[in-house]
């Protein structure tokens, strides 16, 4: 379907939702240009803040409820053979990480419709490819789990 005509074929299959995978919606554009520096997680992240009220507009066209993403990062570099330009999002980390979520998950708590379960999806677990993982690591620990824990377990009793 063309993108105009998404709204119309969410109504058709009777989808009460609609989401995305992870940020690259509505930044792809900004990720892929090699003629700008790679963005960092931080302006990423700000970016993807910035359009979900685009994406809950579209949800609203579509007669669904938008569910919001935090995503972990994006750089598929590790894809190409070496020497391959190609731009990626660079210094992702859990303290940033955890920002996002918290106001992704502030979002989520403002904007659920009456009797929508309060939701937020997190992008991912093992995208170990697009450096995109919740999973323990040498460089950051625990550090992403940790952040889930504290936003979406501690801070929500």
């Amino acid at each position: 379907k063309k993108p105009e005509n998404l709204p119309e074929h969410i109504r058709e299959i009777g989808a009460d939702s609609v989401t995305v995978y992870n940020w690259v919606y509505q930044t792809w554009f900004r990720i892929f240009d090699r003629k700008l520096p790679a963005l960092t997680y931080r302006e990423w992240g700000e970016l993807d803040m910035g359009y979900m009220k685009t994406a809950e507009s579209f949800a609203r066209k579509a007669g669904a409820m938008f569910v919001p993403n935090v995503s972990m990062g994006f750089d598929n570099r590790s894809r190409y053979p070496a020497g391959t330009e190609r731009n990626g999002v660079v210094g992702r980390n859990p303290a940033d990480f955890e920002s996002f979520a918290r106001q992704t998950r502030a979002w989520a708590d403002r904007n659920a419709a009456d009797g929508f379960p309060r939701l937020v999806i997190v992008n991912s677990w093992n995208e170990w490819t697009e450096d995109s993982y919740l999973e323990p690591d040498d460089r950051f620990g625990y550090g992403y789990l940790d952040a889930v824990r504290r936003v979406f377990v501690q801070e929500a009793r």
